[in-house]
């Protein structure tokens, strides 16, 4: 087991801080993507850092931020922004997703509605056209089949043929599928974006774009010291919207990572990584909703594009630093959102829930990813008697000889239960007979449902404005390569620093990072100054 993923942080923050410099922002916007190294960062006073959208190609520079700080505030009024900034959606195809996974289906796939984007859950399954009242399952759409088509295109393949799918079942549905993944990736994270609306019927290429909302994008924050959550962090997937009465899906909601000694988040906080509303073909408010302008509003309403399913938000503060957002009701918000408007189908497009962690938890013996470190059931200790107590997520507590020397059998006395971790290594406690205790840890995942995190305040636009604020640097320093601009008289340079990517588990809750941390800098500080001291000498 490596060391503990906050002492490499606080390693890598003060042997790099010579190049820092703070972020301070008093009101005022700044687009800000990839990788930066501050000392400080403060947003203050209706300050507004938007990550710029991801451009297909590059996952570090756009669609997402990566922060790495000794302290951080960001104040009621302020916030940082990744709505829709993940995967885009565009005309008559299915919403874009991760190598490997579509987004919502959509476009020539289906004739009417598309369906919502998945990220740690699956998307919202849209609807067909209802006349009079839906009866379901027979009226949700079906993925009719085929791929992606040419931006240029003007027809789908077969799009003569809109009623060569319909079996009354609908299946195969067009759910954006769930990709769970290591948050800690810097590949992936985004939520996938909404199916556009249906186009099998002959229609849709008229708009000159697709009405499938986007996927949120990704903001990281790891601070050596403190982070201080008083406004907002939004990762929100778009809505979807509508076009010749048929509606797009809604975009899957994104990644939020707050990793740090001290996470303080006050009860104005609003941390939302929640799915886009489905589409529908009624009047939207483009303030809100940006992403809408110049789409329909108005008209029949009878079908519904699926919602956006809720993404992943995921907070860790060292062992006794406790965090306030257990008792002050902050929003943590990973919600799937609801279908289109229509009051036929409303109810019936809704996308999965997400994921919100604590990162005091670690690894169960299920077949699940509990830590989101791409690895199932690691650091289970052996039982007692030397057999693996974790076997294809099943847990056992002895070895028991089933006629094969060597086999066990299943657990008798039990739940597992396991002890604190010590060093990076979990360690096994006392075992109790029936429903069985864990350690110095929480159990798995923690749902908006269960009182630490409830449903969405409204939420920001995505949209924003620019203003006269001010900031300070308090040093130069190189221009780091992520892509960056500013308006107003916002000015910050910076280092791009690298982060981990060997697959470690980040979620380790040995002894105290911070001490552990120090001793390592230490022992480097020492041999830096004989070095110095032998090229002085």
């Amino acid at each position: 087991m490596s060391r503990s993923l906050f002492a490499w942080q606080l390693v890598c923050l003060l042997t790099t801080r010579v190049f820092a410099v703070d972020l301070v922002m008093s009101g005022g916007t700044q687009t800000l993507g990839g990788d930066h190294t501050y000392v400080t960062v403060s947003l203050t006073n209706g300050a507004r850092v938007t990550v710029p959208t991801y451009n297909g190609a590059d996952m570090v520079n756009t669609g997402s931020l990566f922060i790495q700080a000794q302290t951080v505030l960001i104040d009621a009024t302020s916030s940082i922004s990744a709505r829709a900034a993940g995967f885009q959606d565009t005309q008559c195809n299915p919403g874009n997703g991760p190598p490997g996974f579509t987004g919502g289906i959509g476009g020539c796939h289906v004739k009417d509605s598309g369906g919502g984007g998945g990220h740690f859950a699956p998307g919202g399954v849209g609807t067909r056209d209802c006349t009079g009242s839906c009866v379901f399952p027979g009226s949700y759409e079906q993925d009719c089949g085929g791929g992606y088509i040419s931006t240029s295109a003007t027809t789908c393949p077969d799009y003569s043929l809109p009623a060569s799918c319909t079996n009354g079942l609908g299946t195969p549905d067009i759910r954006g599928p769930a990709y769970p993944h290591n948050v800690f990736d810097r590949t992936t994270g985004f939520g996938a974006a909404g199916g556009d609306k249906g186009c099998r019927d002959g229609d849709g290429f008229t708009l000159g774009k697709g009405v499938g909302g986007a996927g949120g994008g990704k903001v990281i924050i790891n601070a050596t010291v403190s982070i201080t959550i008083q406004g907002t962090i939004n990762t929100e997937g778009a809505r979807g919207c509508g076009d010749g009465n048929d509606s797009g899906g809604g975009g899957a909601g994104g990644t939020i990572v707050l990793l740090a000694p001290t996470v303080n988040i006050a009860p104005t906080a609003v941390i939302t990584a929640g799915g886009g509303l489905g589409g529908d073909s009624q009047v939207k408010s483009t303030t809100t909703y940006p992403e809408c302008t110049g789409t329909q509003m108005g008209g029949t309403c009878d079908d519904c594009g699926g919602g956006g399913a809720g993404g992943i938000i995921y907070i860790k503060a060292a062992a006794g630093n406790a965090t306030s957002y257990r008792t002050n009701h902050t929003v943590l918000n990973v919600i799937g959102a609801i279908g289109g408007a229509c009051p036929l189908c409303n109810g019936e497009a809704k996308g999965g829930t997400g994921v919100v962690q604590f990162g005091s938890e670690f690894e169960s013996c299920d077949g699940i990813d509990n830590t989101y470190d791409g690895l199932i059931d690691e650091d289970q200790p052996l039982t007692p008697d030397g057999c693996p107590s974790c076997i294809a997520g099943v847990p056992y507590d002895s070895c028991i000889t089933t006629g094969t020397t060597g086999t066990t059998g299943p657990q008798t006395t039990g739940a597992q239960t396991t002890g604190p971790r010590t060093t990076g290594v979990q360690t096994t406690g006392p075992r109790t007979t029936g429903a069985g205790t864990t350690g110095s840890s929480t159990t798995g995942r923690v749902s908006t449902a269960t009182g630490t995190s409830t449903t969405a305040r409204a939420s920001s636009s995505g949209s924003s404005t620019t203003g006269a604020g001010t900031s300070s640097s308090a040093s130069s320093a190189s221009s780091a390569s992520s892509a960056s601009s500013s308006s107003g008289s916002v000015s910050t340079t910076d280092t791009a620093p690298t982060s981990p990517t060997d697959g470690t588990n980040a979620q380790d809750t040995g002894e105290s990072p911070v001490s552990e941390a120090m001793e390592y800098v230490a022992r480097i500080a020492t041999s830096v100054l004989a070095v110095a001291g032998a090229i002085i000498a």
